[in-house]
């Protein structure tokens, strides 16, 4: 299937919700649901952007790009060539009048995405076999830059400087860096949002952070020692592997994602971590957002065949972070360590190791 196809397809499930709903348009308009219905286009502007600077109307005989006369040509020629739809602008002075365009172009009601919010989370976490084949090499790039540049650190790198190094090896792969965390020494001890700063690692680096194509988010950690590592980061790392990967076993199609939730925490118990859990959330379901559902005691999503998880264990002393997809073959490792970075086997899974450099 082409492109055009997937997204043809995809219009075909909106215009059977507006039979449902008795709607006459949809309006597509949110920068995740941006990305699904065109299979990948890029709405944004800024990178944190909610909305896309366009919307995709669909209705039963078209589908239409509403924008201004600044975004509709290059949107066109550059986001969404050859695909099924048609560019309708207006100049940048009457962006109000879009809502009305859209009205007008329907002949009558129109739906916004974010009124059929719960359907369009179905559709962005339910992929389609094209779909999983981009995130299976986003995830297999994002590891290769994330660990191509941890690899050459020094000590006294600072975590500003690794933040810019990652962020040039994914633009470089054609990847959007959406967030970045960086922890030298001390501070994956004390903060769990590690925001990039100037401190310099002297004896231990954590890397993490959420990378985007085609719209798809992949999220991985990766902890480095300078050395050898203390055994506090070295007996946490591997307890948060076996964290991570009783979330995983949990993951049964039609089941609520708390049961993940739950096996998680009955192993931070084991483990003797107790209550770590609520010092930072464990995460979920992710798709064209970093989380679409973020997962806790009571959350009743239901697990599917070809959703992508990250969970993202921690403690005090360190992170573990990766894509799963949960295939009918099982569990699928999607961030999986290139062949210079070192693994252990935990819980059946081959995972990345602490680096010691």
């Amino acid at each position: 299937m082409n492109r055009a196809e997937e997204m043809q397809g995809k219009v075909n499930k909106v215009r059977a919700l507006l039979q449902e709903k008795g709607a006459q348009g949809m309006l597509i308009g949110q920068q995740s649901n941006f990305s699904w219905i065109t299979a990948g286009g890029r709405g944004f502007l800024g990178l944190a952007s909610v909305n896309a600077c366009a919307q995709v109307l669909v209705t039963h005989q078209d589908v239409f790009l509403l924008t201004n006369n600044i975004e509709s040509g290059r949107l066109m020629e550059e986001e969404l060539p050859g695909l099924p739809i048609k560019a309708h602008s207006v100049p940048w002075q009457q962006d109000s009048q879009l809502g009305l365009a859209a009205q007008q172009l329907a002949n009558g009601a129109v739906l916004q995405d974010t009124q059929e919010s719960a359907w369009f989370l179905g559709q962005r976490t339910s992929l389609q076999d094209e779909e999983v084949s981009r995130f299976r090499a986003l995830c297999a790039e994002h590891a290769q830059a994330v660990e191509g540049v941890i690899l050459r650190l020094t000590p006294s790198v600072s975590e500003f400087e690794v933040a810019g190094a990652v962020s040039e090896a994914l633009w470089e792969r054609g990847i959007e860096p959406i967030s970045l965390f960086i922890a030298a020494d001390d501070r994956i001890s004390r903060v769990r949002h590690f925001i990039p700063t100037r401190k310099k690692a002297i004896r231990q680096i954590a890397v993490s952070g959420c990378a985007r194509r085609h719209g798809l988010v992949s999220s991985m950690t990766r902890m480095v020692s300078f050395g050898a590592p203390s055994t506090e980061l070295k007996v946490h790392h591997e307890k948060l592997l076996q964290v991570e990967a009783a979330g995983w076993a949990a993951l049964t199609p039609g089941a609520p994602l708390s049961d993940a939730y739950q096996a998680m925490c009955r192993m931070y118990q084991r483990l003797d971590m107790p209550q770590e859990w609520n010092n930072h959330h464990q995460g979920g379901v992710t798709g064209y957002q970093a989380r679409e559902v973020r997962m806790q005691d009571q959350t009743d999503f239901p697990v599917a065949w070809n959703q992508v998880f990250a969970f993202n264990p921690s403690c005090p002393y360190a992170k573990t972070e990766d894509m799963v997809l949960l295939g009918k073959e099982g569990i699928e490792l999607l961030t999986s360590p290139t062949p210079m970075w070192p693994t252990l086997q935990a819980a059946g899974h081959q995972r990345a190791d602490i680096l010691v450099l």
